[in-house]
C-alpha cells in the first residue's frame, strides 16, 4: 500500500505502471497541483472520523484518516479552523502548500485525466491494498480514473493498514526517507506485528540500514547479506547544523583503512528499574532521570543532561517514531504498560516522569488488592468454618453445604494423583475444613503464618 502519492510507487511495485510512466504521472500531479491558487490548509485532529464527519461544512474535506483517532482535515483555512474548533481536540497544522485530498483539487482533474490516459497500465502482479478504498486492489489500479480520483479521495491509510492485519501480514516495512508512516502505525498494532523504516531522517544510512536488517532477522524473516547495501570510502557526511555541544566527531583511522567508517550503534535494552521502598519524592527524582537518560539512548546523545527536563519533546529531536520508541523502552525498563500517545500527551520529560509516577501507583496498588483479596478469602472460610461449628444447620441443610463444597474443591484441587479426591468421599467436617484451610488459605498465608 501507500499513502497519497506513495500509492504510485506501490503501482509501480506491483507491475502496474513502469518506472517511466510512474515518473511520468508523479511529475504531472505535482506540476498541476503546484499550478492551483494558494490559500488552503491541512490541520492534523486527534479524533476519529466518526466524530470528524458530523461537523464538516463546504469546503472542508476529511484528506486522510491515518489512525482511529488521527484524522486530517483539507480545505480553505476558514472552514477547516471553524471545524477544528467545534472538535475541542489537540490539532497541529501541516506545513503543506496546497489543500490537497480536497475540493480545492477539483481545478486541474481534468488536465490530469487527459495526462493519465495517455499512460499505460497493467493487472498488478503483487498483492497489494488501495488506500483509497481501504480493501485489496483487484483491477483499480489499472483503470486511469482511479487515479483521477485518488487526487481528491481520502487516503484511508488506517484501513488499508487494518486489512494488512486481517489477512495476517506481520511484518510492515516503510520505503521512505524517514520513518512518519512506521509512527503512526507502531502507535496502534498489536503484539507480534512489527512496523520498521527502511530510512530515519537522524541516522545515517548504513546504521538504519544496519537496523532494519537486523530487525528483520529478529522477526525471523529471511535476511540476504548480499542485499545489505555496501559502504564504500569517500562517503558523504553531514556536518552538525546546531551549536556545538562537546562531542567528537573526528573521524579515527588506522594503517589499514584511509577511511574509517562507524560501527552501527545498537540501542541497548533498557534495564528493570526498582522503585520499592522509595517515598515520592526519591521516586519522582528516580523516573525523571531514567526518561532523560531513555530518551537520550533513543535519540543517540551520550549526555542525559543535556535533556531539559522542562523542556518539549519536539524540541529536542522527537518525531512520530522516536516517541514510540521512548514509550516502549520506559514500559520495558518499568513493567507497566503505557498509551500509545504518552509523549505527545506528555510533551516534556518532567510531565512525562509524573505520568511513570501515577502508572507505578496504579500498578503498585493492584498488586497490593490482589494480595489483599488473597487474605479475604482465607478470612471467608474461617467465617465458613466458624458457622457451621456452631451447629445451627439442619442435618439436611448442613448435608448440603458439605456436597456443595466438596463439589467446588474438587474442582479447584491439583489434578494431580493423590489422596485428596478419596478423602473428599469420607472426610467428616472437621477433616474436610482441614483441607479447605490447606488447599485455598495456603497461597493467602503471609509469610511466618
Amino acid at each position: 500500500m501507500g499513502h497519497s502519492v506513495g500509492e504510485i510507487a506501490a503501482a509501480h511495485v506491483a507491475g502496474v505502471l513502469s518506472l517511466s510512466d510512474a515518473c511520468r504521472l508523479v511529475g504531472a500531479r505535482g506540476r498541476l497541483m503546484q499550478a492551483l491558487p494558494a490559500g488552503g490548509v491541512m490541520v492534523a485532529v486527534q479524533a476519529s472520523e466518526e466524530e470528524v464527519v458530523p461537523l464538516l461544512v463546504d469546503g472542508v474535506s476529511v484528506g486522510a484518516v491515518n489512525g482511529p483517532r488521527s484524522v486530517v482535515l483539507s480545505g480553505v483555512a476558514g472552514a477547516v479552523e471553524s471545524v477544528v474548533g467545534r472538535l475541542s481536540c489537540r490539532s497541529r497544522s501541516l506545513v503543506v502548500s496546497h489543500a490537497f485530498h480536497s475540493s480545492l483539487m477539483d481545478p486541474m482533474l481534468d488536465e490530469f485525466r487527459a495526462v493519465v490516459r495517455e499512460l499505460s497500465f497493467a493487472e498488478p502482479v503483487v498483492s497489494a491494498v488501495s488506500t483509497v478504498t481501504g480493501q485489496p486492489v483487484t483491477s483499480q489500479w489499472s483503470d486511469p480514473e482511479y487515479w483521477v480520483g485518488q487526487v481528491r479521495s481520502t487516503v484511508r491509510f488506517h484501513d488499508a493498514a487494518q486489512r494488512l492485519l486481517a489477512d495476517d501480514v506481520t511484518t510492515l516495512i516503510e520505503v521512505g526517507p524517514d520513518a512518519i508512516l512506521t509512527g503512526m502505525l507502531a502507535a496502534h498494532l498489536p503484539d507480534g506485528v512489527a512496523a520498521l523504516p527502511t530510512l530515519r531522517r537522524d541516522r545515517p544510512e548504513p546504521q538504519a540500514a544496519a537496523e532494519l536488517f537486523g530487525h528483520l532477522y529478529a522477526y525471523g524473516q529471511p535476511v540476504d547479506p548480499d542485499t545489505y547495501p555496501p559502504v564504500t570510502a569517500g562517503t558523504r557526511i553531514p556536518l552538525p547544523s546546531y551549536p556545538f555541544q562537546r562531542e567528537r566527531y573526528w573521524l579515527l583511522r588506522d594503517a589499514a583503512t584511509t577511511t574509517a567508517v562507524p560501527e552501527p550503534k545498537t540501542a541497548p535494552v533498557p534495564a528493570a528499574v526498582d522503585l520499592t521502598g522509595l517515598d515520592d519524592d526519591a521516586r519522582a527524582d528516580r523516573l525523571l532521570a531514567l526518561v532523560r537518560t531513555e530518551a537520550a539512548t533513543v535519540l543517540g546523545h551520550g549526555d542525559p543532561s543535556r535533556l531539559g527536563a522542562d523542556r518539549a519533546f519536539t524540541d529536542l529531536g522527537f518525531d512520530s517514531m522516536t516517541a514510540v520508541e521512548l514509550r516502549s523502552r520506559l514500559s520495558t525498563a518499568l513493567g507497566i504498560t503505557l498509551p500509545a500517545i504518552a509523549v505527545f500527551d506528555h510533551p516534556t520529560p518532567r510531565s512525562l516522569a509524573g505520568l511513570l509516577l501515577d502508572q507505578y501507583a496504579i500498578t503498585a496498588a493492584t498488586a497490593t488488592s490482589a494480595d489483599t483479596d488473597d487474605l479475604d478469602l482465607l478470612a471467608e472460610v474461617d467465617r465458613l468454618d466458624a458457622a457451621l461449628a456452631r451447629n445451627t444447620l439442619t442435618a439436611d441443610r448442613r448435608t448440603a453445604v458439605l456436597a456443595r463444597l466438596g463439589e467446588v474443591l474438587a474442582r479447584r484441587s491439583p489434578t494431580e494423583p493423590g489422596p485428596e479426591p478419596e478423602l473428599l468421599h469420607s472426610a467428616d467436617a472437621d477433616e474436610l475444613f482441614a483441607f479447605i484451610d490447606d488447599q485455598l488459605g495456603r497461597a493467602a498465608r503471609p509469610a511466618g503464618a
